[in-house]
């Protein structure tokens, strides 16, 4: 099983930490997939950032090309992450998208 949780607005704002999200993905047994729409061009910076955060993720999935197509990036790689039971989204477009994926998907002030 699988959680894809977004980055920015998510588990982090401006580098700080969004403690709700992290505090429910520190206590889940579940596969964490975290994903943003952000070019690879900050894969070290996220990666030190969930290191800080202590988020155990399978992996970090950026954006190879465009961050302009954040929707698209996301729909097309969440049917690629394994049996994913939940998504996190602060993004009410992308929540909604997952959803017709039908992937169950809350915001992270619900968490």
């Amino acid at each position: 099983m699988s959680i894809l949780v977004d980055l920015n607005g998510t588990i982090a704002s401006e580098g700080k930490p969004i403690q709700k999200t992290i505090d429910y993905l520190q206590t889940v047994t579940e596969d964490i997939y975290v994903i943003s729409g952000s070019t690879e061009e900050k894969r070290q910076q996220y990666e030190r950032l969930l290191k800080k955060f202590k988020i155990n993720y399978v992996s970090l999935i950026l954006n190879p090309i465009d961050q302009d197509k954040d929707i698209e990036f996301k729909i097309h790689n969440a049917q690629k992450v394994p049996n994913i039971t939940l998504a996190i989204d602060n993004n009410p477009k992308i929540i909604q998208a997952y959803i017709n994926l039908g992937i169950n998907t809350i915001h992270p002030n619900d968490l």
